[in-house]
């Protein structure tokens, strides 16, 4: 959800749908696969590098507005809190440090670009 304004904005302003979209549909695939941990936990480090990836070559292209992404999954990845109760809060509470100012740089960026 965080990079969903920007990445409305970059297609607003005439930005490219496609590149757009490609982070948008690999970030739904961790979700259709939360049934099984251990596909679940897979799908989010492979989105985490593709996200990431994506972002950073397509940085000009307003692909960016995907970067704050990457460390979300990474930390969902310990965010269930039956099997891990302690390494949950610590995860949940690094997706909040990390990526919430991580969005509002880069949003910042972009309107001031």
């Amino acid at each position: 959800m965080l990079p969903l304004p920007c990445a409305f904005a970059v297609a607003v302003d005439g930005g490219s749908i496609f590149r757009l979209a490609v982070p948008a549909l690999l970030l739904g695939i961790p979700l259709t696969l939360r049934r099984n941990r251990a596909w679940f936990m897979t799908s989010c480090v492979i989105t985490a590098v593709l996200v990431l990836g994506w972002s950073v070559v397509g940085i000009l292209e307003g692909t960016w507005a995907f970067l704050s992404s990457a460390p979300l999954l990474i930390c969902a990845n310990f965010a269930d809190p039956r099997a891990y109760r302690t390494p949950a809060l610590v995860a949940a509470t690094l997706a909040c440090v990390i990526s919430t100012p991580l969005t509002l740089a880069i949003t910042t960026l972009f309107i001031t670009s």
